[in-house]
């Protein structure tokens, strides 16, 4: 691929690449049998900029999603002078990579058990930001569906500035290191009434962190749906502690392959926001749509007087064209 431009106008932007993927599904280990997916995929870009210079980036993959042994890996580069003027890119200057190892038992009864460990790493080029994790797990899925996974994670954290997770609690530039537990519970979705919740609780950088997440849903036809959520999360470091609770309602109306509308409401009680939130969109025909919005964010909280509600809808019609 290559390219040449700015879409701010100034000259001298150009960027080119090559990408290359090779996928076998009938793949036969040395010393195996056949029949196994290996999927590995490589990539390089360069780009050039007037005042900025040239600048690379590469990036490589693994897939090997089979029964029995099972597993991913992935890693990227991206040099500070990297820029693609023509597309989009996150950050600059970081290298980073995440992938999961594992063993994935199928059972006669259809029953999957695959226990395993993910890892991820972030490192900025000059070192000055950095963190990795690194959690061994269990998880099970019975043949309906249901899931349950229990995993504990080990994470790091070199921070290069302040980080404030709410306003007026902050965790100051320095290396951290913490461990926590976490876990699930998930009953499969097709049931008429389905549940998921979770959990966690350990370390999180100088202090402690506490989460439950739990939803409930309910489906009396196959044209409608409600589901209700609630939330809570709970931090206490040095300087300073916080408690966040969530709410959420959502109600689905499918009366047909053509029509679906939704309705959901969130609260939480530090941005003391109430918002709803309505869409509606209607194929008109196999190549036009119709799509409506509306969105209101109202506030609760002591401040509810002195801060404006706001209101936003959108009106859009999709229509294509083929020759």
């Amino acid at each position: 691929m290559a390219t040449r431009g700015n879409p701010e106008g100034t000259s001298g932007s150009s960027l080119w690449g090559v990408d290359y993927q090779f996928r076998d599904s009938n793949w036969a280990p040395p010393g195996g049998e056949g029949g196994k997916t290996l999927e590995t995929h490589a990539w390089m870009l360069e780009s050039t900029n007037a005042g900025l210079g040239s600048g690379r980036s590469w990036g490589a993959s693994l897939k090997y999603p089979n029964v029995g042994l099972t597993g991913n890996a992935e890693v990227q580069h991206i040099d500070a002078r990297f820029n693609p003027a023509l597309g989009y890119l996150a950050e600059a200057g970081v290298t980073r990579g995440q992938g999961e190892l594992g063993w994935w038992h199928r059972t006669r009864g259809g029953e999957n058990i695959i226990p395993g460990v993910d890892w991820n790493f972030r490192r900025k080029q000059d070192d000055s930001e950095h963190s990795w994790l690194l959690n061994p797990e269990i998880g099970y899925t019975n043949a309906a569906g249901d899931t349950a996974m229990v995993e504990m994670f080990f994470e790091g954290d070199r921070l290069a500035s302040t980080y404030t997770p709410v306003p007026g609690v902050t965790v100051q530039p320095g290396s951290y290191g913490w461990h926590y537990l976490f876990g699930y519970v998930e009953t499969s979705p097709s049931r008429p009434v389905s549940a998921h919740a979770e959990f966690r609780s350990g370390g999180y950088y100088d202090g402690h962190r506490d989460d439950q997440v739990l939803q409930l849903a309910w489906k009396p036809s196959p044209h409608w749906g409600w589901r209700a959520g609630l939330a809570r999360n709970a931090i206490r470091l040095s300087s300073g502690r916080f408690t966040v609770r969530t709410a959420s309602l959502r109600l689905d109306h499918t009366p047909n392959t053509r029509l679906a509308q939704s309705l959901l409401l969130q609260w939480d009680n530090v941005s003391n926001e109430l918002g709803v939130s309505a869409r509606l969109r209607w194929l008109l025909a196999p190549d036009r749509e119709l799509i409506f919005s509306l969105d209101r964010l109202g506030y609760t909280g002591a401040q509810r007087d002195l801060l404006p509600n706001q209101t936003r809808a959108m009106l859009k019609l999709v229509w294509n064209f083929e020759r």
